[in-house]
């Protein structure tokens, strides 16, 4: 009978691919085909922070640039600023089929790192494996979870920039333009500046591997196709071209982001006690979530160092042994849901960095075949191999922070722009890319070089390439698999002679533990000895379960790095086929994958939209006390964490509020005057409340009189505390202080009267003269109507 050699046409095979993905993809979010929502707690904040402008926009079509809702007042233009010009938004929706998050974003990883591999000749079935392998990244589940939805969207679009890139280097200028333009206006759209700032970095090593290749002509060096620097200079004014191009679209976003943040705490501080001078964080405040030098290994181990801060864990773990035995096993299964299993450096942690130990080996891999390569190679070279590496061993040493502030320092001083950005972790986001982009490269290399042999000779139509010996790669795979079946040993060993497990945070576990059922036990009756007894087997309990954890997770590290290295060196003894090889090692990245990434994102992560609604708009006996007075006014929510929290926003006008952008100035009042006062307040009412203790506790609160707070929420359950001196909008005064600079403003503010005076920085002075303030008594003024772009004042005075 006789066969047919008819093959399916190259975009069939593009098609079905990412069918099949985006099948796997609706599989794992199998809750958003039931109507579902993911629920997300950064999204439910900006929800909150987002609500007035919302509401007014529903309602009018116009676009509001200013919120009373947090922190005062402040701009929107990182809130919820709709660019109605802006093309690629339109673009964007397009590409990705309208699908809501976190779909679209997974599928846009898949797609743009699935392009960047074909760009790169990588066979489409192993570009595809490379392409989940990236996609479905732990890192992107955990940030999805937690609704860093910008963040993910702009990884999204690194691979393909990337293969812009590569393109335009390899003298193919209009597809390099073409992608790369799309690529990158799409990137600036999606609006995390920060990630973008990384991709920076990478497009950088690109460069210089390029610059090299054309300089040094050796015949290993042709990851560029024998570029010159004719062509890389050209190649580089078509990528510039583009970039600028790209920008246009975007120009208004961008404007007003950099404006905005030369007067936030990105900016420059105007107080002499500031760390900050030039512009820019405080280093405090940005190396604050600095990736520990030993969770790097997470990248391979994710439970390493306890996972999340919170995590639940299993009915065979030591501590719910403990907990029943002594409690019960009701109280067992209660307590054992949010077990605080992280033992790290970072202050707290929704998930580690875990690129995968299979992925981490192809990587070593990828790096030992570059080096050891011999002959001309149309995928990896030396040259770009040594720049890659460079880029991810920078990015990893830089992730470290605070840990490491000789190169940590000298970039946030002198690198432009880099002291802007704060948790210096998410940098990890390079070597998120790199490890499966150069992993899968190699593994392309392998094929494609042992198809040019006698056994496997290339296929007609497809450009020869000078193959390695399968000696050598024999050799590489040894020397690559015993380097990351190495690492992972050791950490295995270090489980059980090395580590102690301990929480390094002030008070350790005992603390974390005590503050968590102290008081219950104390209710009991127990001594304080027997509580610090329990305390003690809990900790030792929870000490148990993080071994297990680690240990469990090295054990499966060593499984996926042997059979990664097992189905590479079938394939080159010809013992399997190239197909069976890509089949094994998208079994890995599977079966790795979806098994680590149900830990941090699952079906309990998804709610019915009238839940999540519900959630939204839920009210307490506070909030419906409060929103039963319809005037215009401030409320200070001290139930909750007041400067990291949006909710109240959602019904109320806030002191306090959520944004990693907030004025300097007004962070400067937080600091300095508004905390302090919150503190007086509570220790003044500590001593009893009636109404003359209030009045009393109130006059020591100026700054918050003067924001109008005019509730405060200390119990959600309770009704508020009415504050009898809070401002109003908008009064007269009868005598202005000036303040020479920012720290007399600041200081000035500790002990006033806002009722009678205004303290005005000299650097305002011009804007008062000629007024006089007013003694008159009958003098009044009054917000008549308030819109979030209009403000309306009637006023009555002898004066101007």
């Amino acid at each position: 009978m006789a066969t047919s050699n008819k093959q399916f046409p190259q975009w069939a095979i593009h098609l079905f691919l990412i069918g099949a993905f985006a099948a796997l993809m609706f599989l794992y979010f199998s809750p958003i085909l039931q109507g579902k929502v993911i629920y997300q707690g950064d999204i439910v904040q900006n929800r909150g922070m987002g609500k007035e402008l919302n509401d007014f926009r529903d309602a009018t079509g116009k676009e509001a640039l200013w919120t009373d809702a947090m922190f005062g007042g402040m701009p929107t233009f990182q809130i919820s600023t709709v660019y109605p010009g802006n093309l690629f938004a339109t673009i964007e929706k397009i590409l990705t089929f309208g699908l809501s998050s976190p779909l679209k974003q997974i599928l846009m990883m898949f797609v743009c790192f699935y392009l960047l591999l074909c760009v790169c000749r990588v066979r489409p079935t192993l570009s595809a494996v490379g392409a989940f392998a990236f996609a479905f990244s732990s890192y992107f589940f955990i940030i999805l979870e937690a609704g860093h939805n910008t963040k993910a969207m702009v990884s999204a679009y690194i691979p393909a920039i990337i293969a812009g890139t590569i393109l335009a280097y390899r003298g193919k200028y209009g597809w390099g333009a073409a992608i790369t333009l799309l690529a990158l206006a799409l990137q600036i759209n999606a609006n995390h500046l920060q990630i973008t700032y990384y991709m920076g970095i990478i497009l950088l090593g690109i460069a210089i591997a390029a610059v090299i290749e054309a300089l040094v002509k050796k015949e290993s060096q042709n990851f560029f196709d024998n570029i010159d620097m004719s062509r890389f200079v050209k190649a580089s004014l078509v990528l510039i071209f583009s970039a600028g191009i790209a920008i246009l679209p975007n120009i208004s976003r961008l404007w007003t982001t950099y404006e905005y943040t030369e007067v936030t705490m990105r900016g420059k501080s105007e107080l002499s006690t500031a760390e900050s001078k030039s512009g820019g964080l405080d280093k405090e405040y940005a190396f604050r979530w600095s990736y520990g030098i030993g969770e790097t290994f997470n990248i391979m181990v994710p439970n390493m160092y306890g996972g999340a801060s919170g995590s639940p864990l299993s009915e065979k773990s030591a501590c719910y042994e403990y907990l029943k035995t002594k409690f019960g096993d009701q109280t067992a299964k209660q307590v054992i849901n949010q077990m605080p299993t992280y033992w790290g450096d970072q202050p707290f942690t929704s998930g580690p960095t875990y690129i995968g130990a299979a992925i981490v080996f192809l990587f070593i891999f990828a790096m030992v075949l570059a080096f050891m390569q011999k002959g001309n190679s149309h995928f990896l070279s030396a040259t770009f191999a040594a720049s890659m590496f460079g880029v991810t061993l920078l990015a990893i040493m830089l992730s470290w922070g605070r840990h490491f502030p000789a190169l940590s320092h000298l970039f946030f001083d002198y690198l432009p722009l880099y002291n802007k950005f704060r948790a210096v972790a998410m940098i990890l986001v390079i070597a998120q890319f790199m490890m499966p982009f150069l992993g899968f490269l190699a593994v392309g290399q392998v094929i494609d070089a042992l198809q040019n042999d006698g056994n496997n000779p290339v296929k007609k139509g497809e450009t020869p390439v000078l193959s390695f010996a399968a000696n050598d790669i024999l050799a590489a795979l040894k020397i690559s698999a015993g380097i990351a079946l190495g690492i992972v040993s050791i950490i295995l060993l270090g489980g059980y002679m090395i580590f102690d497990f301990a929480n390094p945070s002030e008070g350790g576990d005992m603390a974390a533990f005590m503050q968590m059922f102290g008081p219950s036990l104390a209710e009991m009756g127990l001594s304080k000895e027997t509580i610090n007894g329990i305390i003690n087997e809990m900790v030792s309990a929870l000490i148990e379960d993080r071994r297990s954890m680690l240990v469990m997770d090295a054990l499966r590290g060593l499984l996926w790095i042997a059979a990664s290295a097992g189905a590479i060196w079938a394939f080159v003894n010809r013992k399997i086929s190239a197909n069976a090889m890509t089949i094994v090692l998208g079994l890995v990245m599977l079966i790795d994958f979806w098994t680590v990434n149900k830990r941090y994102l699952n079906d309990d992560n998804f709610k019915s939209k009238t839940e999540y609604q519900r959630i939204l708009s839920q009210t307490t006996p506070a909030d419906d006390a409060i929103l039963k007075d319809k005037t215009h006014f401030r409320v200070l929510n001290m139930a909750v964490n007041t400067f990291n929290d949006a909710l109240t926003s959602y019904h109320h006008k806030s002191v306090g509020g959520y944004h990693p952008a907030k004025f300097r100035r007004y962070q400067d009042m937080i600091e300095a005057n508004i905390q302090p006062e919150m503190q007086a307040l509570v220790a003044s009412l500590q001593k009893g409340a009636n109404d003359s203790t209030i009045r009393l506790a109130f006059s020591k609160t100026p700054v918050l009189n003067m924001m109008d707070a005019k509730y405060i929420i200390y119990n959600k359950e309770a009704a508020p505390l009415p504050n009898p001196l809070a401002c109003g909008n908008a009064w007269f005064v009868s005598e202005i202080k000036n303040a020479e600079n920012a720290d007399a403003e600041l200081a000035a503010l500790k002990a006033f009267n806002p009722q009678k005076t205004a303290i005005i920085a000299k650097e305002f002075e011009k804007e008062v003269a000629g007024f006089t303030p007013s003694a008159d008594s009958a003098a009044n003024i009054k917000l008549t109507e308030y819109k979030p772009n209009h403000l309306t004042y009637e006023s009555n005075g002898s004066k101007e």
